[in-house]
């Protein structure tokens, strides 16, 4: 979204509302402001954390419309008018911003983060964060790619650094998934897990929902399909276990791998022809066992889908090295429980969490705190798109039809 497209305030406020200027906005030489540009569907999740970072910090919203979160009306910029587009350029090139969240449909995201990327380059934003996905494909990742280094690049100057210091990230990922409790607490573990329950030897991820695209209002921003929507979800989840285990000194799991994708797509579907709705990914690699010098297969699974059943759980599956014992933990996603066996359940005395990646997380994440304990690097968030984008073209041609209402294991079946 940019500034000739974007939404304001119709009022002035007490700090930084109405038709301030640049001076008066410098006066508070205060950095504690986060601007949410775009407030949709996504943000609706976030209402408490925006509500109680509100208490502490001015959070202000720019949007085409209003937005269907609560907003001050002081501290809304609707862009939409000419006013609103000189006060959200006031605002944002005010210098009192800490972080801008970004939170548009797919296709706006390219634009708007190389604006916001400007910004932090020019020192008036301390950093920004992307609800995913990043960007839709590897065109655009290169684009951002390149207005990142050129803002790092503008602060290495600033800052008066030699070229080789490394300089602070500026660009995060909202992938909430990451952030649920039961999968963050899970993932902290894992490698205390292996330890005791041996190498994994299949991870299983399901992320469906009974709802349809058309139910939930989201047929402009699923209009990429739904690779691009819950794919990252899943792959990020993936890249978690394989990190959390190459953190470990016994076991690793290489970059290599085999997959294949299967393709669906509801009946009935108002998305543009050939959108699939739902997605099936089989892939095979290896997790060596650095103690023993062994190698062993390492099956995966990851599914994700609309107008299916709502099913959303990751399952790791353990084979022990000694007894050939096979144990299995799983991560309710939906409910945020974790479900493990008797002999590592000292290793998670809450096996119930509250935070679904939308809450305190997010709220300490925007409020001052470690942004990178918060959000997904933009490091990791590249090889997800990357990852994301061959899967796409391997899974190129006809989606399979099916009714509204059947799980993809249940397709998978029939297709067999």
């Amino acid at each position: 979204m940019t500034m000739e497209t974007m939404p304001r305030a119709a009022n002035r406020g007490d700090d930084l509302t109405g038709p301030l200027s640049l001076g008066e906005y410098d006066a508070r030489s205060v950095r504690d402001t986060v601007v949410i540009v775009g407030a949709g569907q996504n943000t609706l999740h976030m209402g408490e954390s925006l509500k109680n970072l509100s208490e502490k910090h001015p959070v202000h919203v720019v949007e085409v419309n209003p937005p269907q979160i609560p907003v001050d009306p002081d501290h809304l910029h609707l862009v939409s008018t000419l006013e609103g587009r000189q006060s959200a350029e006031r605002l944002l090139g005010s210098g009192v911003v800490h972080a801008v969240y970004v939170s548009l449909v797919p296709r706006l995201h390219k634009e708007s983060l190389v604006e916001q990327l400007g910004n932090a380059g020019d020192g008036k934003v301390d950093f920004v964060v992307i609800a995913k996905p990043a960007v839709q494909d590897i065109e655009e990742l290169r684009v951002v790619d390149a207005a990142m280094r050129a803002a790092q690049e503008k602060i290495r100057l600033q800052r008066g650094d030699e070229p080789d210091v490394e300089q602070p990230s500026i660009l995060y990922v909202h992938e909430h998934y990451k952030q649920k409790g039961a999968w963050n607490t899970l993932r902290e573990r894992l490698g205390e897990v292996t330890d005791r329950l041996g190498h994994i030897r299949s991870v299983t991820v399901n992320i469906q929902e009974a709802r349809t695209v058309e139910e939930e209002g989201r047929v402009d921003a699923f209009a990429g399909g739904a690779l691009e929507d819950l794919g990252p979800h899943v792959i990020s989840l993936g890249l978690d276990v394989q990190s959390s285990i190459n953190t470990t000194d016994r076991y690793s799991i290489p970059d290599r791998s085999e997959t294949s994708v299967e393709r669906f797509r509801y009946e009935g579907s108002t998305l543009p022809e050939g959108v699939e709705t739902g997605f099936v990914v089989k892939g095979s690699t290896q997790i060596i066992d650095n103690e023993q010098n062994t190698a062993h297969d390492l099956q995966f699974t990851w599914r994700g889908g609309k107008g299916l059943v709502d099913k959303k759980e990751a399952i790791l599956e353990f084979e022990h090295p000694e007894t050939g014992e096979i144990t299995i933990i799983t991560a309710d996603l939906r409910a945020n429980t974790l479900d493990v066996p008797a002999s590592v359940e000292d290793l998670f005395p809450e096996t119930q969490f509250e935070d679904n990646g939308y809450g305190y997380v997010v709220e300490v994440g925007l409020n001052g705190g470690d942004p990178s304990e918060s959000f997904q690097s933009w490091k990791e968030a590249r090889t997800v798109t990357k990852l994301g984008y061959h899967l796409a073209r391997q899974g190129r041609g006809d989606a399979k039809l099916h009714s509204i209402g059947v799980s993809l294991e249940e397709l998978e079946q029939e297709a067999a």
